[in-house]
């Protein structure tokens, strides 16, 4: 088995692979305080082997990226991406209106999840930020290619 941790610089990918795996002393950095983002402290992608009960696994660490960019590419609809949040997922289809974004209708079960606390206020801003970015390519733009 071969794994990999990806995702955004400064979200923890090395810290988390060396707090799991200890061994490892993977080098780690700070989030820039001006920036608010990852350093780019890992600058490539390793594999490490692990010992599990079924053998030897692979683990890689990678570096971080900056930015996801949802106009150039074509990842997913704007009506898909409330399922890439796993905290969505359970309130969805809850909504009193079918085709809720979950931006401001009444009746809006994630948004009353947001209310109560039950999702991260981040996680909705995040949310809302992405489907900005996904609603900026015409959707015959987006017909046109292939997903990434």
């Amino acid at each position: 088995m071969i794994a990999a941790f990806a995702g955004a610089s400064g979200a923890g990918k090395s810290t988390l692979m060396s707090r799991i795996f200890p061994d490892l002393k993977l080098k780690t950095g700070e989030v820039s305080r001006k920036t608010q983002r990852g350093k780019h402290t890992t600058r490539h992608a390793e594999l490490y082997p692990f010992k599990t009960d079924n053998g030897v696994c692979l683990i890689a660490d990678t570096p971080g990226f900056s930015m996801l960019d949802y106009t150039r590419f074509y990842f997913f609809d704007a009506a898909e991406l409330p399922y890439t949040f796993r905290e969505f997922r359970e309130h969805l289809g809850e909504c009193r209106y079918t085709k809720c974004t979950h931006t401001k209708e009444e009746g809006c079960e994630v948004l009353a999840a947001l209310n109560r606390g039950d999702i991260a206020k981040s996680r909705h801003e995040n949310y809302l930020l992405i489907l900005e970015e996904v609603k900026k390519k015409p959707e015959w733009k987006r017909k046109n290619e292939e997903r990434v």
